[in-house]
């Protein structure tokens, strides 16, 4: 579980034993200032912060704003975290227009 993660951490890298000794509720207030890369990034790094309800989830959530998302995961998609990480990487994407047809033009943003 948790404890079993800490002390595996702990032994590997003491500062990422002291980030998780905090208070989640805390490290997700952290987490609210990171850019969405270094999100990523922590996803792949630490299981504990990815898990369900975990500090980088409960970031993105506060990002976005509760009154947006659906009431259940949607189907097909692995983790509340992976869907927020998605959007937010989606929201900040320049915009590319599409334009095409030889005869009908369409133009798609």
């Amino acid at each position: 579980g948790r404890r079993a993660l800490e002390t595996t951490m702990s032994s590997r890298n003491p500062s990422a034993s002291a980030l998780l000794s905090l208070h989640p509720e805390l490290i997700a207030l952290i987490f609210l200032f990171l850019p969405t890369s270094s999100l990523v990034a922590l996803t792949r790094a630490c299981k504990l912060l990815h898990q369900a309800g975990g500090a980088i989830e409960e970031a993105l959530r506060r990002r976005a704003g509760e009154s947006w998302l659906p009431a259940s995961l949607p189907e097909g998609e692995p983790s509340w975290t992976t869907l927020l990480l998605w959007l937010e990487r989606r929201r900040s994407a320049p915009r590319q227009t599409l334009a095409g047809g030889d005869r009908h033009p369409g133009f798609f943003s």
